[in-house]
């Protein structure tokens, strides 16, 4: 069980000379008890790269006496396998893993620049920014072990903040670009996730930038921990070959039904990511929504987790987990997460919204713009159908029945 295996991972320790731990992520530092405070500029950043040139690990502190002053923070990443979407997510972690310092805190000053804060304790213990730097690359390290060469830089120089600006919001902007863009079809290799295997064997994870993870996680997460921490304890992820596309409409890939039987020791050799049909997706327990199908209009209908009224056929958020959960249910119905609302290939084998006949309130606001324009009056929520008649109703006046 991950718990256990977790007991037998020692973590580096950041040579630092204060305590350090995730515990002090959510510390407050008293504003009346700073021994260093430094404001970064309107230009400041804190932004993780790729960068080949990097071939070992390195703390540079980028300075100018008599300049105004600024604050910014820039990883860049050595290893080769890494990427922009990749760097994204290792960007989120070094958000959390700088503050794990007793009495050092790196956050916005509201204005959008960044703030670097340390108690007079710490710094009478003789913190630096050197020490911030080490902490870093070991706890990111602790994270992924795969990472490779980190270089730490500290921009203390508006200027140099200013003058380095474009080249970051260019690289930012291509990496929105990359993740906005990419698709099945774009990709060699999807991301698998077995964290959940534990309590359900007969699930194994797949997730595309056109699925996402049914528990929200983004594809990009997943790739990450895949490239970088193959062997996590928690967040077993791997890398998916696609293989042949045997079906681009329901979403079979030869390489995912072969990753799927080997993940589940053979239990589910074949999976649909997009159709709740024959080979459905499989599910594990921490889903964001479920999508079923109601026989009596043949439609599909989608509740959310944490729903607490009835769909129009009798159905309860716990009546469908309790259905579905580690794939009880072997067709008819499947887990999603609440972005696959707005996938371009939502449900396309069994008609995407044109097939959707009833959805909570609140998915169906948050889906928004993704649902046709002539079926948003014509898709009921609990407002218009609580029960199989009024739904039977509903969908007669828009002429769905």
């Amino acid at each position: 069980l991950p718990n256990i295996r977790a007991r037998l991972v020692e973590p580096a320790t950041p040579d630092v000379p204060v305590p350090t731990g995730r515990i002090f992520t959510r510390e407050k530092v008293d504003e009346n008890n700073l021994g260093l405070s430094i404001v970064g500029s309107g230009s400041s950043f804190m932004i993780v790269k790729p960068s080949p040139d990097v071939r070992e690990d390195g703390v540079r502190i980028v300075e100018k006496q008599g300049s105004d002053s600024g604050f910014s923070v820039l990883v860049e990443l050595g290893n080769d396998a890494v990427d922009p979407p990749i760097t994204l997510w290792v960007q989120a972690i070094l958000r959390r893993v700088i503050n794990y310092a007793k009495g050092v805190k790196v956050k916005s000053d509201g204005n959008g620049g960044l703030r670097f804060s340390v108690t007079k304790e710490a710094v009478d213990g003789g913190f630096e920014l050197e020490h911030l730097g080490n902490l870093i690359q070991t706890e990111l390290r602790n994270e992924f072990p795969k990472i490779g060469p980190i270089r730490v830089s500290f921009i203390l120089d508006a200027q140099e903040e200013a003058a380095l600006e474009p080249g970051i919001q260019s690289f930012v902007d291509e990496r929105t670009r990359q993740i906005k863009e990419a698709n099945e079809d774009s990709l060699e290799y999807f991301y698998g996730c077995t964290r959940c295997r534990s309590f359900s064997l007969a699930h194994a994870c797949t997730v595309t930038p056109d699925r996402p993870a049914q528990c929200s996680k983004p594809w990009y997460q997943l790739k990450a921990n895949a490239v970088l921490s193959p062997n996590d304890v928690y967040d077993q992820c791997t890398l998916v070959e696609k293989g042949k596309c045997i079906d681009p409409i329901k979403g079979e890939y030869e390489g995912v039904n072969t990753s799927t039987e080997s993940r589940t020791e053979g239990r589910v050799n074949r999976v649909f990511l997009h159709s709740i049909f024959e080979h459905p997706h499989t599910a594990c327990s921490c889903f964001q929504n479920v999508v079923y199908h109601i026989p009596e209009v043949d439609g599909l209908a989608i509740m959310n987790r944490g729903y607490e009224g009835e769909a129009p056929n009798g159905m309860t958020w716990t009546k469908l987990a309790n259905l579905v959960a580690g794939r009880q249910y072997e067709e008819g119905a499947a887990t999603i997460a609440t972005a696959y609302l707005h996938s371009k290939k939502f449900l396309k084998a069994d008609g995407g919204y044109n097939r959707v006949v009833w959805m909570t309130n609140v998915l169906k606001k948050t889906a928004g713009n993704a649902i046709p324009e002539e079926l948003r009056d014509a898709i009921a929520t609990e407002n218009e159908a609580s029960t199989l008649d009024e739904l039977k109703g509903f969908l007669a006046s828009r002429g769905r029945m």
